[in-house]
């Protein structure tokens, strides 16, 4: 399998602009994205090539073949979430205001997982009442499947116990897949009971930029983010 090349755009506050350029990400692999030497000295993570600037918006970060999800990374932690799509669909204005934003400080990485082909990857981005965000993904190949945090492998309850989630997007990126799932063309969010509590409709990134959408999700321990498709 080639190397595939990833890019997109973070926007400042102040109207600085971070572009980001990886040429040798792998499908279905996490890579961090780091700025583009064409317009900067050297290839630096985000934080490092413009600490104290704060981040408000992005492009979509986009690849080819697609993008599963990106997010900034601080210490472990993600910072910020990023719409996905792969390059040529559909963006609106071009960018996506943030939630929240993000002072960048120097080690800053932005993180990208270009979408393996053929395959049913599924990516819900949150942001809680309580400035917090994640996202839980997984890939289903039939049945149910509960999603999980790239970072830590844990659920959408023991992540964000005694929060609520206010803005969220589903995205995935095989078209006729989506018409297999029967869980809201999306994700239901279970509570410990096995209830729905909550969802979040999905868009297929491979033709459209997914956006922040207004929610209000409570979320306990055990409770889980589940996708369902037919077959």
């Amino acid at each position: 399998m080639g190397s595939i090349v990833v890019s997109g755009t973070l926007i400042c506050s102040d109207g600085t602009h971070i572009p980001l350029l990886v040429t040798d990400a792998t499908a279905g692999t996490a890579s961090a994205l780091t700025t583009n030497t064409a317009f900067s000295v050297t290839a630096s993570n985000a934080g490092t090539y413009a600490p104290g600037k704060t981040v408000v918006a992005s492009s979509m970060i986009s690849a080819a073949g697609g993008i599963t999800y990106a997010y900034l990374l601080r210490a472990g932690e993600i910072m910020q979430v990023y719409p996905t799509g792969v390059a040529g669909a559909a963006n609106h204005d071009g960018i996506v205001m943030c939630p929240k934003p993000i002072r960048l400080i120097p080690g800053d990485t932005v993180i990208c997982k270009p979408s393996a082909a053929a395959t049913r990857a599924i990516s819900f981005n949150c942001y809680t009442a309580t400035g917090n965000y994640h996202l839980f993904e997984g890939t289903n190949a039939g049945g149910t499947i509960s999603l999980v945090s790239p970072v830590t492998g844990n659920g959408i309850g023991d992540t964000f116990q005694g929060q609520s989630i206010t803005q969220c997007f589903t995205t995935y990126s095989v078209l006729a897949d989506a018409l297999k799932m029967t869980t809201g063309n999306g994700v239901y969010v279970l509570n410990d009971k096995g209830v729905v509590i909550g969802s979040s409709g999905g868009v297929n990134n491979l033709t459209q930029l997914a956006n922040w959408n207004s929610c209000r999700i409570p979320i306990g321990l055990n409770f889980a983010a589940s996708v369902t498709t037919s077959s």
